[in-house]
């Protein structure tokens, strides 16, 4: 992806670092902004890991980072797993860690930001230009991997067929779509 990445810009002034944003040493003020788009709900440690960015942020720099609502808000959320079924145990609720404002407040909060804001964002979810590749997409995901696993052979096989049916329900003519809901969230 770095590669691909650099390849792409290579004639532009842009570089590029794989590392571990919780806790690798930026430097101390030394970026304006820190923008993240559905990245940093994965934190093992969500104050340590935003105190770590706020640290390589300058006076007055911001933190944007575009994060899932709750689950409940997803569409794509909910029908997936129901869909396949499978044990509710399995469920990757980590997608939705910063979806409640309180939550995320309290955290940022805590890592030394204040003036935090939340942009609604209502849009449709892309899962591809048909129900082939919306389906070959679905089973990138953790969560949809890990509720086919847990299930029998021949359970597996059918919730794959009903799988498909829902994605072919969701065919718009323009691509396989759900509804979604996010949060940019933006702080100082």
């Amino acid at each position: 992806m770095l590669e691909d990445a650099r390849r792409r810009t290579a004639e532009a002034h842009v570089s590029y670092l794989l590392a571990d944003a919780a806790t690798y040493d930026f430097g101390a003020a030394a970026f304006d902004v820190c923008i993240s788009r559905f990245g940093v709900m994965f934190f093992d440690d969500p104050v340590g890991a935003f105190a770590n960015l706020r640290r390589a942020l300058r006076p007055g720099g911001r933190l944007v980072a575009m994060v899932w609502q709750a689950r409940a808000e997803n569409e794509w959320a909910q029908v997936i797993p129901a869909t396949i079924g499978g044990d509710a145990e399995v469920r990757d609720e980590s997608p939705f860690s910063l979806g409640d404002p309180d939550v995320v407040r309290g955290i940022l909060g805590s890592a030394g930001f204040g003036d935090v804001t939340f942009a609604a964002v209502r849009e449709r979810l892309y899962y591809g230009p048909d129900v082939e590749t919306a389906y070959e997409n679905v089973l990138q995901l953790r969560e949809p991997l890990a509720l086919l696993a847990e299930l029998a052979p021949a359970d597996a096989e059918r919730a794959r067929a009903d799988l498909r049916a829902m994605l072919a329900a969701h065919d718009s003519g323009d691509g396989v779509l759900f509804d979604s809901a996010a949060w940019i969230v933006t702080a100082e």
